[in-house]
């Protein structure tokens, strides 16, 4: 109820993981069938391959190259109405590149018209203070995931957060176990 109120949030669009690769996790594991397309920033997260090799994804991944930016077109044109799921680290963990409130927004719309969920891993989310947690009651299909390690500095505690609608917090409570 404390984090609900912090964040102006009700109760049902936040979920307690165990740190946000749990939260992360859960996504991949709700979303994500065998032979489904997802899609995320190449070099990003580890684990993005990790859980996509899991659940017998196809990983489409947008390589940076010898730039440390990607633009947000791109971006729009890796994703199409066959990907089920989007990952972006925002801020990006090892480039430091990150996408501007407008862009994400961007995202979203284009993601939501082509029923694509849309997780966007915000674990240095304190680095760069774009705020988008208010989009989560525009975008049914937006997750945000974020952690407590990096700028609360409790990383031994393991807590993460998923935020995003009532409908997807239930279905992925159901990842959760006792």
């Amino acid at each position: 109820e404390k984090l609900a109120d912090h964040f102006h949030l009700s109760n049902q669009q936040l979920l307690l993981t165990h740190g946000s690769e749990q939260g992360i996790r859960y996504v991949f594991d709700s979303f994500l069938d065998y032979r489904d397309e997802v899609v995320y920033l190449c070099p990003s997260y580890a684990m993005y391959d990790v859980f996509a090799y899991f659940n017998k994804a196809i990983s489409k991944k947008i390589e940076f190259g010898k730039s440390r930016h990607i633009s947000l077109d791109r971006v729009l044109e890796a994703v199409t109405n066959k990907t089920r799921l989007f990952v972006l680290a925002n801020p990006n963990n090892p480039t430091g590149s990150f996408f501007t409130f407008e862009e994400i927004e961007h995202i979203a719309k284009h993601t939501l018209n082509n029923k694509t969920m849309f997780l966007l891993d915000e674990a240095y989310f304190y680095y760069y203070k774009i705020d988008s947690l208010a989009l989560i009651e525009e975008f049914s299909n937006l997750i945000i995931t974020r952690s407590f390690s990096k700028a609360w500095g409790i990383a031994g505690a393991r807590i993460g957060l998923i935020f995003s609608d009532k409908n997807n917090i239930s279905l992925l409570m159901r990842q959760k176990p006792m």
